[in-house]
């Protein structure tokens, strides 16, 4: 139906598990060290809109509760994509057809 060379016949899919690979000190350290790093920007910006942005109590809270709650989603973002590489998913390979 279709002449173009798009269009080829695939073979089957061969699945080919992967090896866990041992986790060393540098992968835990690197995991850490990343985390004291939103831990620290988010109190620092905490700081920072407490002392520069004082408009009340209830806009403090506000304020607060959106930069907390943006630090934590950023580096659940980031723990979920750093957690994923180090244990990676069974991959399809396919054959190559000729």
């Amino acid at each position: 139906m279709w002449s173009t060379p798009l269009h080829r016949k695939i073979s089957p899919v061969t699945v080919v598990e992967v090896k866990e690979l041992p986790l060393g000190k540098a992968s835990e350290m690197g995991f850490l060290v990343t985390t004291l790093i939103f831990v620290v920007v988010g109190v620092i910006a905490s700081l920072l809109t407490r002392i520069c942005c004082n408009k009340g109590p209830s806009t403090n809270l506000l304020l607060l509760t959106l930069i907390i709650t943006a630090t934590v989603c950023c580096w659940m973002m980031w723990a979920i994509v750093y957690l994923a590489q180090m244990n990676p998913l069974i991959v399809p390979i396919l054959n190559e057809v000729e």
